[in-house]
């Protein structure tokens, strides 16, 4: 089942009809919708080893978005294999952010759909394009922050129940550059707005914490609550992981419970007496 769509995101399209899908897959049709995939796959291996001469524009940016929904389409209502192409595509759009970045290129929020990519990464089964995928967002978080804002939500929710969880270098360094540079746009909004999505933010995480991997948890949310500042949500990981706490000790779980200490204890240690004290005091 796909998750709801959150609010304050604009809707996907909706998913054809079956009578469509079925168009897609049989007929002149089904010959046409695979010659396309063709086309875009060359013409992306062409773009990906042409970037060193060519010269990137938000114009370009804007028709690679446009081809990451024709891929969604053609993956699933066509029925085609995408997904070489989708993580070919991704792997281009962040050197082109990239460069506009270092351009200090400026973004029209018309042109870059973050809906697209969010759409794509829920509904891909390829843990390898959801995080080349997250890298897209990251990237362009670091270079327009106010236009991942809308899509904070969806994308740490998705991180929460998939990515987290993941135990090889790659998901970590993805989940990393996510949140370094995707939560800096919650910085910058209202205050009412920072603390409801900090909140949501950490309690999606929190939830997901007895699967990650034991020996990613540390640093994983003490790079949470430092990109965040750990006066604003250092306390609220210590009332999430007690909450846990509080739960093990009911059920008599003991090893869960202890594990919980001890990573409450490890995570305190990775911020200065001043700044423990500041989250005991905003219990």
């Amino acid at each position: 089942n796909q998750p709801k769509d959150e609010p304050g995101v604009p809707k996907r399209r909706r998913r054809s009809s079956a009578s469509a899908r079925q168009a897609l897959n049989t007929g002149e049709l089904a010959k046409i919708a695979e010659n396309h995939l063709q086309k875009i796959t060359v013409i992306l291996e062409t773009l990906d080893q042409s970037l060193d001469t060519l010269k990137p524009s938000t114009t370009l940016l804007s028709a690679l978005f446009n081809l990451l929904s024709d891929l969604e389409t053609l993956g699933g209502d066509a029925g085609l294999p995408v997904l070489y192409t989708q993580e070919t595509l991704a792997v281009t759009m962040v050197k082109i952010i990239r460069a506009l970045k270092s351009e200090k290129a400026q973004l029209d929020s018309n042109s870059v759909r973050t809906d697209i990519v969010v759409a794509t990464i829920r509904s891909s089964p390829s843990p390898q394009v959801q995080n080349r995928l997250l890298l897209v967002v990251a990237e362009l978080a670091a270079l327009a922050p106010e236009i991942v804002l809308h899509s904070v939500m969806p994308i740490f929710t998705f991180m929460g129940a998939h990515t987290i969880r993941q135990d090889d270098e790659f998901s970590v360094h993805v989940v990393e550059q996510t949140v370094v540079h995707v939560i800096p746009a919650l910085a910058n909004a209202s205050n009412e707005k920072k603390s409801d999505e900090v909140e949501f933010l950490l309690t999606s995480f929190a939830s997901a914490f007895i699967h990650i991997p034991r020996h990613r948890r540390v640093r994983l949310f003490s790079t949470l609550a430092s990109t965040l500042g750990p006066e604003f949500s250092l306390h609220i990981i210590l009332f999430l992981i007690g909450g846990q706490y509080s739960a093990a000790v009911l059920k008599n779980r003991t090893s869960e419970s202890r594990s919980l200490i001890e990573f409450a204890s490890s995570l305190l240690k990775q911020f200065t007496a001043v700044e423990q004290l500041a989250a005991s005091n905003s219990f």
